[in-house]
């Protein structure tokens, strides 16, 4: 109560009796928790021995600069790690707590008014801490333990990443040394796999010493793949905010080393496909909030179109736009490209009873989305084969088909991207059970090919006829938007299509052939 007072003369009295100062009736809470914001009493506290690991987190949220300086000065914990088990705090509350610099930079993107100085005062501590770890393992171990730990060329190196300090702790633990809080490093595999991360971060991170910024986790995962999809916001309507800052973060790492674009171990993907993925999933944000799509995703589009331009540009310098990941399912030819993850992350799962299965977006959402990725990548324009390929996406939806690798786009409990994997024995399943729609899929894709060979010079014309045609013979099933409360927008559900009857299907291409033939002749007349 002294200290929550804020009465100095209490605080030293009891401080002189003997009083714990580390003392939590009210967990997580310490005194030095409600010390933050009273400066005086913080020093008084943490010269008596407060943690300062306890906390550090309350002097983010209240934005006490001073009191951070102070608790970082008198060696707080950095990262969390088992030993943090022990500690008063909120350090095994969430995980965002696990990281004080990861919290930092989710308070910038939930708060957005929190100063920057509070992440490079982080970001100096961890250079700082990084740099005293070096030092004591430099003085008890030799050149080949530290080389053992992964220290490649100690100590002509810049500072090391987070998985060699690690090593290098628990080396230092075995010979009995004992290394303070402050200096252990985080789990991960270098700082720059922070989730958050944004440029202004990482140019501190860059200039403090931490050069390696294109190391790859146990999983696969680089910081620039991390970065691409990590999607946390605190309210949807900062999206636009936020975006922004998840491109210029994407394209700090692809200016400072991040060349690995394509990721092998994690299904042949790029980061194209994952970009695609983030703005479908954004996109789908204002979607399904019906009544604020018009202006909301219109300025979604322009803030895209005006900070994504040079991320593709770079992007498809390395790789092309018809990269194909190793996607096996009935909806692509040999492999998703970047524009397949685009449209699939606009669906949205139905969270009522009465209207199960997938719900997806008209076609012209899609069409509109596509329109930003062609002005985004201005340079690289959707190819014949990306076309081709969006075509029989869509025709693979209208046929109620369902998806197997694709369907893996998703977002985990940390809000980062992950797979879901089918067991191959499913995936058999439902290949089997698509197998006669297959060929139907297989049957109107040719006739779009035959199309498209036929009327080349006039592609524009053809493509507006065909889903004009298309929509008669093989509509989309459109139902009345269930969670809209403020209008009627129309989306799609793929659940229990009566699928085209086998003689059936002849006589529908033939006719869809006619229309357009006679359509495309009207237009040559005219």
């Amino acid at each position: 109560m002294a200290v929550i007072e804020r009465n100095q003369a209490k605080v030293e009295r009891l401080i002189r009796k003997g009083h714990d100062v580390n003392d939590t009736f009210s967990p997580p809470f310490s005194p030095l928790c409600f010390a933050v914001g009273w400066n005086a009493g913080a020093k008084l506290l943490l010269r008596a021995g407060a943690d300062p690991s306890t906390a550090i987190h309350w002097a983010i949220v209240y934005e006490d600069e001073l009191t951070l300086r102070d608790i970082l000065h008198s060696g707080s914990r950095l990262f969390a790690s088992p030993s943090t088990s022990r500690i008063k705090g909120l350090w095994n509350h969430c995980w965002r707590y696990e990281s004080v610099l990861g919290f930092v930079l989710w308070r910038q993107s939930v708060q957005g008014s929190i100063s920057p100085t509070f992440a490079h005062l982080i970001v100096g501590a961890v250079a700082d801490s990084r740099r005293k770890l070096m030092d004591l393992s430099q003085k008890y171990m030799s050149l080949q333990e530290l080389k053992k730990c992964g220290w490649v060329d100690p100590p002509n190196q810049g500072l090391v990443s987070d998985a060699v300090a690690t090593e290098l702790a628990r080396s230092l633990l075995e010979l009995k040394i004992s290394v303070p809080e402050g200096l252990w490093p985080s789990g991960k595999q270098s700082i720059y796999h922070e989730e958050q991360m944004t440029a202004a971060a990482a140019d501190d991170l860059f200039k403090a010493g931490f050069q390696a910024v294109d190391l790859e986790d146990k999983e696969g995962w680089t910081p620039l793949l991390r970065n691409a999809w990590f999607s946390w916001w605190s309210h949807w309507q900062r999206r636009k905010l936020y975006l922004q800052q998840r491109i210029a973060c994407i394209y700090w790492f692809l200016q400072h080393g991040g060349a690995r674009v394509v990721f092998p171990n994690l299904n042949g993907i790029s980061v194209a496909h994952v970009i695609g993925a983030y703005l479908g999933h954004t996109w789908r944000l204002g979607w399904s909030r019906e009544h604020v799509w018009k202006e909301d995703n219109q300025e979604l589009c322009q803030e895209a179109e005006l900070h994504l331009s040079p991320v593709l540009d770079r992007v498809f310098s390395l790789i092309s736009t018809s990269q194909r990941d190793d996607c096996q399912c009935f909806c692509s030819e040999n492999g998703c490209l970047p524009v397949h993850a685009l449209l699939s992350n606009m669906r949205l799962n139905s969270f009522s009873e009465s209207w199960p299965g997938t719900l997806w977006p008209t076609w012209t959402d899609e069409q509109e989305l596509l329109r930003m990725w062609r002005i985004c990548a201005a340079s690289n324009p959707l190819s014949e084969l990306e076309l081709f390929e969006v075509c029989r996406y869509q025709i693979f939806n209208r046929l109620g088909m369902r998806h197997t690798c694709c369907a893996s786009w998703s977002i985990g409990k940390q809000r980062l991207f992950q797979f879901q994997t089918m067991e191959e024995s499913e995936k058999h399943e439902i290949r089997e059970e698509d197998a006669y729609a297959k060929s139907q899929l297989d049957a109107f894709t040719l006739l779009y090919q035959e199309l498209n060979a036929k009327y080349y010079d006039r592609f524009t014309k053809l493509w507006d006829m065909w889903w004009d045609v298309l929509e008669e013979y093989l509509p989309s099933v459109n139902w009345t938007n269930p969670f809209s409360n403020l209008g009627m927008r129309h989306i799609q559900i793929h659940d229990d299509l009566v699928p085209i009857e086998e003689h059936e299907l002849p006589l529908r291409l033939d006719q869809i052939k006619e229309r357009i033939a006679t359509a495309m002749e009207l237009v040559s007349e005219i």
